[in-house]
């Protein structure tokens, strides 16, 4: 074994230029107990015969263990065959939960569930992507230019993301960081392509005339899915190659994405700045989901403002710009966003003491250190927050008290409820009118008959007649947000009263019995 590399080129009798070239190897590959097998034997040859390593680089993988941390033994009965995974759930699943799972060096505790979640995680999501965009752009007859000059902000926002994605997927494979580089992809295609660029771009598929914004998706859509099919194709070959000769049109027609060349980051395309402050926005859409579920408001039901705070000036960059400003209005349902200096008058934050870590240090003065810790300031408990340690008399003496010495608790004025992710606040004024709430039961409506639409089996283009029945209280909703309720399902006539149609549905909305009766216009 420790030959091979001079033994294939029938090393020193001949080939010798073409060994030449070939040594020593870029890197070589195999399970960590070859370490003192193969590795070693290859090393100490080499070595002997050539006064180098024959490998540049050594890449051992892990053992797989049983999902307890046992070793696998068919005698234990602990054993999980390949070709039984294999034939249930396909390569790409087994091979994308061992490099995203952890470094491949590292042992592996194989979780067959596990496996599976990261599988549906991952894959699932690049399957929707492809679904999604070839449904659309099959009703719309799209079909891709290859010039992607959108002036839309989400959408120069998600090209430069991907530039930037191969870069960091790029540097990663240079470093033979396999495990770095599939995250990358993964949280690129999950939280940004999928999660945030496609759930805020639907709109624009949904519109009935091929205007340039929606042509700007659909070539912006097209130009990521076909990059990221390329960037992920070394690690999950067969989805890949699938999504590609769909993407590509008639398969066998259309070579293979591993025929391909790899993904080149065009930094023309790159906005740093852009990235900075959508991150910003991601940031506070995430804190702000919080601080509605600890409320217990659904983000259907509008509210009046948001107050955001940020301790660093870059945090809140993006409030002063209203297309960034814009997308965290739609996306926390709020009416207004208001940039505050302080909190003080909306959270009043207090300290309670760590008995036993103060007991180890102040002994008998304990009792006077927590008096003198729950008696602090709003001013002193943000310097200790902030900076971490704040300076306090305790028994004649000046004493640092740090954060692990103390609770930190905060309480939120009456009708507001906040929440903070790292040198970020956000406030929400949970205080509900009587417009808000009907605007509110608007928009459940709207997603209880796209739901219905859905359940009568129509298509997301047909144009249907809507009847429905309730009471005064739902009548004033349907009155009042008419319009939007019909262009936001493709109403063409909204009736009101029951109706002799074969699809029918009843539900509870707010506490009121409604009744809706739904056909093809």
């Amino acid at each position: 074994s420790g030959a091979m590399p001079f033994a294939q080129h029938h090393y020193p009798m001949e080939n010798m230029d073409g060994f030449k070239r070939k040594y020593p190897a870029e890197f070589i590959s195999e399970g960590v107990d070859q370490s003192r097998g193969w590795f070693y034997s290859l090393l100490a040859i080499g070595a002997f015969l050539t006064k180098q390593s024959p490998y540049k680089r050594c890449l051992p993988h892990g053992m797989i263990l049983d999902r307890e941390g046992q070793k696998m033994s068919k005698s234990k009965g602990n054993a999980v065959f390949a070709s039984d995974v294999l034939s249930s759930d396909g390569a790409d699943s087994l091979r994308w939960y061992l490099m995203i799972s952890g470094a491949p060096y590292l042992p592996k505790r194989f979780d067959l569930e596990a496996m599976r979640d990261n599988a549906n995680k991952f894959l699932g999501t690049l399957r929707n992507l492809y679904s999604f965009f070839a449904m659309y752009a099959e009703i719309d007859g799209f079909e891709p230019a290859g010039d992607v000059k959108s002036e839309n902000l989400i959408d120069r926002w998600i090209l430069s993301r991907f530039n930037s994605t191969v870069h960091e997927v790029t540097a990663a494979l240079d470093e033979y960081e396999m495990t770095r580089a599939a995250r990358s992809i993964q949280t690129f295609v999950i939280d940004e392509l999928s999660n945030w660029y496609l759930r805020r771009c639907r709109r624009r598929f949904w519109k009935n005339e091929m205007s340039g914004d929606k042509l700007a998706a659909y070539e912006t859509f097209y130009t990521v899915l076909e990059g990221v099919t390329k960037l992920a194709a070394p690690f999950v070959p067969f989805l890949t190659e699938a999504i590609w000769q769909r993407l590509r049109g008639e398969a066998g027609k259309s070579g293979s994405v591993h025929l391909e060349g790899f993904p080149v980051a065009d930094n023309s395309m790159i906005d740093e700045e852009l990235e900075k402050n959508m991150a910003g926005v991601l940031k506070t859409v995430t804190t702000g989901r919080a601080v509605r579920n600890k409320a217990a408001i659904k983000v259907r039901t509008p509210l009046a403002r948001m107050l955001v705070h940020g301790k660093y000036h870059d945090v809140t960059e993006w409030t002063k710009d209203e297309e960034l400003s814009g997308l965290v209005l739609d996306e926390l349902n709020v009416k207004a966003i208001e940039i505050i200096e302080d909190t003080g008058e909306l959270i009043r934050m207090s300290v309670k003491p760590e008995y036993s870590v103060l007991g180890k240090r102040f002994g008998k003065n304990m009792k006077a250190a927590a008096a003198v810790l729950e008696g602090l300031g709003a001013g002193s408990v943000v310097e200790l927050v902030e900076k971490g340690s704040v300076s306090v008399e305790i028994d004649g003496k000046m004493e640092d008290v740090t954060l692990e010495e103390v609770r930190v608790e905060s309480e939120t004025a009456e009708g507001f409820e906040s929440e903070s992710e790292g040198d970020l606040t956000i406030i929400l004024d949970t205080k509900l009118t009587d417009e808000l709430r009907r605007e509110g039961a608007a928009r459940d409506l709207v997603n209880r008959i796209q739901n219905f639409r859905k359940e009568s089996g129509f298509e997301v283009s047909d144009r249907i007649l809507l009847a429905w029945r309730g009471p005064d209280e739902i009548k004033q909703v349907f009155e009042g947000y008419r319009g939007h309720i019909c262009s936001e399902t493709l109403v063409e006539n909204l009736l009101e009263g029951e109706q002799d149609w074969e699809n029918t549905t009843s539900f509870e909305l707010d506490g009121f019995e409604i009744d809706l009766w739904v056909k093809l216009a």
